[in-house]
């Protein structure tokens, strides 16, 4: 369970963005999103962190204000235990991560949770590829193009013929 998909819907939305089609756009949207949200093994664990509430306690990092008050990416960091020192809480502080409470509920049922790490995505393998995606839809003439049934493995596959 993803408990921040929002985050990802911004980070798919800033590539869609730069789709010559509205069709395109939205295959981006749903396609590469459900692809993204089903990942398992390697590339799972580039794109989303396991969320460990324990990493989170006030005190365990030097400087860190309430857990409560730090964006989603930051939680990302902390989850996979980086040692992060803030300098300037106010900073930080300005979009702070809410928990939804179906999320909260599942954590006390003992259910896995992930967060999106939405930090430097276009370094990523999966995402290299969805660039590979969308520059092979914008190049492509739009009547080679059938984005109905197309899936995630055949465009990244036909991108990179």
């Amino acid at each position: 369970m993803i408990i921040n998909p929002d985050d990802l819907d911004r980070e798919l939305e800033k590539i869609a963005a730069y789709a010559n089609s509205t069709e395109a756009q939205q295959w981006l949207k749903t396609v590469a999103k459900n692809y993204l949200m089903n990942l398992d093994g390697a590339d799972r664990d580039e794109n989303f962190v396991r969320y460990n509430p324990e990493f989170l306690r006030a005190g365990r990092y030097e400087g860190m204000p309430d857990p409560s008050t730090l964006p989603a990416w930051l939680i990302a960091s902390l989850c996979r235990g980086d040692r992060i020192t803030v300098s300037d809480p106010a900073a930080i502080q300005s979009t702070p991560f809410v928990m939804p409470p179906w999320a909260a509920e599942a954590l006390r049922e003992g259910k896995q949770l992930w967060l999106f790490d939405s930090a430097q995505v276009r370094r990523r393998r999966v995402w290299k590829t969805i660039e590979r995606i969308l520059d092979w839809f914008n190049s492509a003439a739009p009547a080679d193009l059938d984005y109905a049934g197309l899936s995630f493995e055949e465009a990244a596959r036909r991108a990179d013929e």
